[in-house]
């Protein structure tokens, strides 16, 4: 016997119904057998500090928890899948392996979530009992999976009976995608929760092992009787008895309604909740296009996820409505209303803005004097129509003015209006004149007995009010004409100013035109050409600040530097070796042993023993007791007060209030500039140890390092080195980890002081070892790429690094567009597309992505790629050269044409060519002439 279903219903004004049925399998203790479980786990670049930590502690319990004659095999996700280990293996073997390297990985990318399940697909090809277990966040920034490519996948999974279980973790989830596989295949999901009865990981993990096991059916066929209503998804869906399968339905359910889901039935359905579903209309609409296919509610929970989302964007619908109207966009105000009003109807605060913002609009659209019956009247009247609206108003607000007044009184107002506008038109020229006319139409109002009187009186008073101002108007004139020649002096100034302007704008291209000379001649082979370009590109920085044109060419020109310097040593390591390869041969030759080889006395080398001794104790041991109290002692409350003294007394006195041994390293200092008698100034009070240390030497670009059971003050390159180097030295992950957990090294300045040392080895193993920390920062990966391509790293693996600019932090149409131009800089066009494509979903409208993806679709796309982009220029692209660039779409479009043509597919010929017809319509066109008057 099925366990009890959970209705709900909707009734909207139109009197249609709209409900979901969530159903599920009663409580079995039937699990599956030798199963093998393929682990999709997310290493993108969301995935890092804490989310890491869980992602991996659940993939390790999970593992851990699974029976032992059933088989797991682990696969990395990011920009592509990569195994974790040697296919399928016991669980604890699985376990082992891939734990091993995932905290080897560090994370980076964008994850490909089609290409995870399609590896896992492949990888379930021999089995006959299979399961996906994914972990992690399923945004796909970078490759979204789209609606053809979902539908099929579901159907092979559901095909092959294969369940898509997930644990949601990340600063921001895809729930529905992730609800839409498990929907669709059968699957469990369920996410890392904030909240006091949230999972740990030991429960989570083993929660998705018991979840692995359940038992699914895969009805085939769906029947409701004794009730008219379709149902959404129309097709049979999985069935769990751990969740609930959702069904939306429209229509009357009734109270004898059967619904059959292969051989399962649950009769005489009736609702159970019937209040505060008006979210089920509105999830209706969405899902309909795509036969529920993008619902994605994998169990009931889900469907009270949709209803509080939707209850949160009415909400925030509501504010958004209430501050238009606070700040007098009583029009915003009002369309806010209705459009919350026609997705929930009945909303009272709706029904206010609507009302509110009526009769403001009303008020503003009335100009009346105080005091008139028939005005007041007519005002009452207007805004009592205005209550309750559920529609906008169909008459303009105006016309209920229009009402008030007499037909002749308004044609009176408007000859006055007009002909006191006449009179101002001409007064500066003919002020007599002026004059001659207002007292005309003063007679003329005089004369008019068929008007109200208040009005007549009203326009005799404005009249006479502005030939007042045109009498002393004519008193003016001297003045005015004096004023008129002081503007005509401002503007010659101003002249002048742009004048001086477009000088320095003609200087600053001859600069930029310097650049490019220089750096031409540096690519020509003159080395310093790259040095002088630099230089004057630091000129324009500096002689305009904080410009766009500064900042690119000084980027140019030291990258173009940088780069021509690492080919340079590349070239001399060749030579380098070819020398030494001489030297090896000439090493061959023997020698006489004259003069003979003298080794130096003991002492020499007791005295090098000796130099040597301090390095003994440069260890990766634990910290000691000693440096455990100073690391608690950075976190302690401390006041400082130091209005000018030198920095030896300043330690002193932090040394001795703490009670911490802290030593200044006096030959670095020496080295850089520094001493002990610089003088510290800063008076904080209430802040911990750590935050005034910082705050005390970064002025003097110094900081800190805690090693030998000291504190040592020292200054910031020496810090990044000594981190770098235990990174780079350690053969025990979590102790070099530790290390780089507890030092600054995402300081910018120590690492680009690395990186113009050439130190690109160390660069790279410091920033990996940050951002496996959690440490990680979006400048992180720019430099990281940038690093890798001097190293000669595979393109593939600096792609990954570029992608995680697009997956780290939120999706932007910026951060997709900034990530596409670093791939096409490195060569990877097919990945360079692919954002741009996914940069014009985002924002249809801008002709960018369209521009830069055409030549890129022609290089390495499909016909569909072309098409897509060509069709966006011709729709959204209207620069200068619109006609050039849309000549070039038109000529891409024609290329494919005749290739389809050779290949004789005339259907797919006829729609690419209405296609085109399509893109280049227009739906309105101005011409605009200038005449010349």
């Amino acid at each position: 016997m099925a366990s009890e279903p959970v209705v709900r219903s909707y009734v909207s004004p139109t009197g249609e119904q709209y409900g979901s049925i969530s159903v599920k399998l009663p409580s079995s203790q039937a699990v599956r057998k030798q199963v093998d479980h393929v682990v999709l786990i997310d290493t993108s670049a969301s995935q890092v500090g804490e989310h890491r930590e869980m992602g991996l502690a659940v993939l390790e319990s999970f593992l851990t928890s699974l029976p032992s004659e059933h088989r797991a095999s682990v696969i990395a996700v990011d920009i592509s899948a990569v195994p974790m280990n040697d296919g399928f293996q016991a669980p604890a073997v699985a376990a082992e392996q891939s734990l091993k390297k995932l905290n080897e990985r560090f994370p980076a990318g964008a994850t490909n979530f089609g290409a995870g399940l399609r590896a896992a697909i492949e990888e379930l090809a021999n089995s006959k009992n299979g399961s996906i277990v994914f972990i992690g966040d399923g945004m796909s920034a970078a490759q979204l999976v789209q609606i053809k490519e979902t539908e099929q996948l579901t159907s092979q999974l559901r095909e092959l009976k294969i369940p898509v279980h997930s644990f949601a973790v990340g600063s921001n989830t895809d729930l529905q995608l992730l609800g839409v596989f498990g929907q669709e295949t059968g699957g469990y999901v369920f996410r890392d929760e904030t909240s006091e009865k949230s999972l740990n990981a030991q429960q989570a993990g083993e929660l998705l092992a018991s979840a692995a096991l359940k038992v699914v059916e895969y009805p085939e066929t769906i029947q409701v009787a004794d009730a008219a209503i379709t149902l959404l998804p129309n097709r049979p869906l999985p069935l769990r008895s751990d969740r609930e399968t959702v069904y939306l339905f429209q229509g009357d359910l009734g109270t004898q309604a059967d619904l059959q889901l292969g051989s399962n039935e649950w009769n005489n359905l009736s609702v159970v909740r019937t209040t505060g579903n008006t979210f089920l209309e509105s999830l209706w609409h969405r899902g309909t296009p795509t036969d529920g296919l993008v619902l994605g509610l994998a169990g009931d929970w889900m469907v009270n996820l949709s209803h509080q989302q939707f209850e949160n964007s009415i909400m925030q619908m509501e504010a958004q409505g209430v501050q238009a109207l606070k700040q007098g966009a009583f029009e915003t105000a009002e369309q806010i209303g209705f459009s919350i009003q026609e997705i929930d109807p009945g909303n009272q605060t709706a029904m206010q803005l609507i009302n509110e913002a009526g009769e403001n609009l009303v008020l503003q659209s009335v100009q009346f004097d105080d005091g008139n019956p028939a005005v007041d009247n007519a005002v009452e009247n207007a805004i009592e129509a205005n209550q309750d609206r559920t529609a906008p108003r169909v008459e303009d607000p105006i016309q209920a003015y229009d009402q008030l007044v007499n037909a002749r009184t308004q044609a009176l107002r408007a000859e006055v209006e007009r002909g006191i506008q006449l009179a101002l038109s001409v007064v500066d020229s003919n002020p007599d004149a002026a004059y001659d006319k207002l007292s005309q139409i003063r007679g003329s109002v005089k004369s008019a007995t068929d008007i109200d009187p208040e009005a007549r009186n009203q326009l005799l008073r404005q009249v006479a009010s502005v030939q007042q101002d045109v009498a002393s108007r004519r008193q003016k004139i001297a003045l005015e004409n004096a004023e008129r020649n002081k503007r005509r002096v401002e503007v010659e100034a101003q002249a002048r100013l742009i004048e001086f302007a477009e000088e320095r704008d003609a200087k600053k291209e001859q600069m930029v035109d310097r650049i490019r000379a220089l750096l031409i001649e540096g690519y020509q082979g003159d080395a310093g050409a790259f040095e002088s370009a630099e230089a004057v590109a630091r000129t324009v920085l500096s002689e305009y600040p904080n410009s766009a044109m500064g900042v690119s060419v000084v980027f140019v020109s030291e990258a173009a530097g940088q780069l021509d310097k690492a080919k340079r040593l590349q070239a001399l390591r060749s030579d380098r070796f070819l020398e030494s390869l001489y030297q090896v041969e000439l090493s061959h030759v023997p020698f006489p042993d004259e003069p003979p080889v003298r080794y130096p006395p003991a002492e020499v080398w007791q005295a090098l023993t000796i130099l040597r001794e301090k390095w003994k104790s440069v260890d990766l041991r634990n910290d000691s007791p000693n440096e455990q109290k100073i690391y608690d002692a950075l976190d302690q409350i401390t006041n400082v007060e130091f209005p000018g003294n030198p920095l030896t007394d300043v330690i002193d006195y932090i040394s001795s209030q703490h009670g911490i041994p802290i030593i200044i390293d006096e030959v670095e200092l020496q080295n850089d500039g520094r001493s002990g008698d610089d003088e510290v100034e800063l008076v904080l009070s209430g802040i911990t140890l750590r935050s005034a240390l910082k705050l005390l030497l970064e002025p003097l670009a110094l900081t800190y390092v805690i090693e030998d059971e000291v504190m040592k003050i020292t200054t910031e390159l020496v810090v990044a080195l000594v981190v770098v180097n235990r990174v780079a030295d350690s053969v025990a992950s979590k102790v070099a980890d530790s290390v780089v957990n507890r030092v600054a090294v995402d300081s910018v300045r120590a690492v680009m002081k690395l990186h113009q040392k050439q130190e690109h080895k160390t660069v790279i193993a410091c920033l990996q070892g940050a951002i496996k920390q959690g440490q990680a920062q979006p400048w992180m990966y720019e430099v990281l790429a940038l690093s890798m391509e001097i190293e000669g790293y595979p393109k593939e693996d600096i792609e990954r690094v570029v992608l995680s600019l697009s997956d780290f932090g939120a999706v932007s149409f910026e951060s997709l567009m900034y990530s596409a131009a670093y791939l096409k800089r490195f060569d990877r066009d097919g990945a360079a597309l692919k954002l741009y494509q996914q940069a014009s979903r985002l924002s249809p409208e801008r002709h960018e992505p369209y521009v830069l993806a055409l030549p890129l679709a022609e290089k390495v796309g499909e016909l569909e790629d072309i098409r897509g982009a060509a069709e966006g220029i011709l729709q959204h692209y209207w620069g200068d050269d619109h006609r050039q660039q849309h000549r070039l779409a038109e000529d891409a479009i024609f290329n494919q044409l005749r290739k389809l043509k050779r290949k004789g597919e005339q259907d797919q010929m006829q729609a690419l060519a209405a296609q085109l017809k399509q893109a280049r319509t227009r739906d309105l066109m101005i011409r605009v002439e200038w005449s010349g008057a």
